[in-house]
């Protein structure tokens, strides 16, 4: 074996300073790649006019919820298992898969002319965004830790919904225009979105982290779970993730039908998701201020109250000033995320990241099964006002009880 000597010193050093500057100069380029990919995703072409899309075949709200819960149920069966696959085999190829998936099932939603094609078409795409949700936030928080900046992750992840939610605005619209020639040609586009942002995928690096090579899929599964549970804080967070996602989700639902009982065309339901859609990208740019100002135990004392006031007004109101109350939910909505986000991932390891953000996205799917289809019979039985009212109490006692055990947990730590 040759001595070392202070000329090979320097000569591995140099190397290894070389590899770092390829690798975070890759890191880099995921990032400004991921705004490209996070902005097309979020253009959401079907969403402003996918549920008339389904009236207008006959479908009641009852059937509709119902498919929406076939939609999650697919979710709670897939979620888990394509976040371990994004943790096991990388986070570039589980969105490489999410892209082919979430093509194949909108073109096919937009062709379906029977209740089995639709469900078809939910199974596809379902499956499609289990591969996303997991591995997206992921791949970015690991992106950044790769170059040392993983403490800026709200503000990169807050630039993004920023940036996303203008995609989304520009989307509403277009939406309005096309839905106005056809309610299945958005749906297509979206399909033809989706085939884009797989070029786009097929360029991202998988950035560099530590794995448990010898640890089985099944253990990483295991494990994972495990993690979540023996931590109370992360536990905690996504309870209150994904009772308020369900939530908020429940809402968005609604939006369509409320504003048609309103009298309101759809040309103009694309021209209030934009307004409402821009306001949800303030909120996204002001998230960190907020939480800034509010700290943790602020902020998610705060978003139940201002989301259970705005459900209740909107329930019991019959006029246009109603409208004023979905973009107050959108613009908190916007904020909402990138500080969730925030906080699951700096309690998270990079092994486990994709799995256990997964695991959120499991917990929504799974309240989301009976709740759906529950507010949908109460919308076709009642009314929407009195569906809307009901979520609102429900929600805002859920959200009382996982936010008293935060305190709780937040005042035994400080003993």
């Amino acid at each position: 074996m040759a001595t070392p000597t202070p000329q090979n010193f320097k000569k591995d050093t140099g190397e290894q300073k070389t590899v770092y500057e390829m690798e975070s100069h890759a890191s880099s380029g995921n990032i400004n790649k991921f705004y490209i990919y996070f902005f097309l995703g979020r253009l959401n072409l079907w969403l402003p006019i996918y549920i008339l899309y389904l009236l207008g075949r006959n479908f009641s709200m009852t059937q509709i919820t119902l498919l929406d819960s076939m939609f999650w149920l697919v979710m709670v069966v897939f979620e888990v298992p394509t976040g371990a696959v994004a943790d096991k085999w990388g986070k570039k190829h589980s969105l490489i898969f999410s892209c082919i998936l979430t093509s194949g099932g909108l073109a096919c939603f937009g062709l379906a002319r029977t209740y089995v094609l639709v469900l078809l078409a939910y199974f596809l795409w379902a499956v499609g965004v289990t591969f996303e949700s997991g591995a997206l936030s992921a791949f970015l928080y690991d992106s950044l830790k790769n170059i040392g900046k993983e403490a800026e992750y709200g503000k990169f992840m807050g630039r993004g919904m920023s940036l996303a939610l203008i995609a989304s605005s520009i989307g509403s619209v277009t939406a309005g225009v096309l839905g106005g020639i056809s309610l299945a040609l958005p749906i297509f586009v979206s399909s033809v979105i989706a085939v884009v942002m797989l070029c786009i995928a097929l360029t991202f690096r998988e950035p560099e982290i530590e794995r448990k090579e010898k640890e089985s899929y099944f253990i990483h599964v295991k494990e994972s779970f495990g993690y979540s549970w023996k931590h109370p804080q992360l536990r905690t967070l996504l309870f209150f993730y994904a009772f308020t996602f369900s939530a908020i989700w429940i809402i968005g639902i609604f939006y369509q039908p409320y504003l048609k009982n309103l009298g309101i065309r759809v040309e103009i339901v694309g021209v209030i998701y934009l307004f409402a859609t821009l306001l949800a990208a303030a909120g996204a740019s002001l998230a960190s201020r907020f939480e800034s100002i509010t700290g943790e135990s602020g902020f998610l004392i705060s978003i139940p109250v201002i989301f259970v006031f705005s459900y209740l007004f909107m329930g019991f109101l019959h006029s246009l000033v109603a409208i004023s109350f979905i973009f107050a939910i959108s613009f908190f909505r916007g904020a909402f995320w990138p500080i969730m986000s925030k906080y699951l991932n700096e309690r998270i390891p990079s092994e486990r990241r994709a799995t256990i953000i997964s695991l959120a996205s499991l917990m929504y799917s799974v309240i989301m099964i009976p709740s759906e289809p529950i507010f949908g019979k109460l919308a076709d039985r009642f009314s929407i006002n009195t569906s809307i009212i009901i979520l609102a109490v429900v929600y805002g006692i859920i959200a009382s009880i996982i936010v008293g055990f935060w305190l709780a947990r937040c005042r035994k730590s400080d003993s």
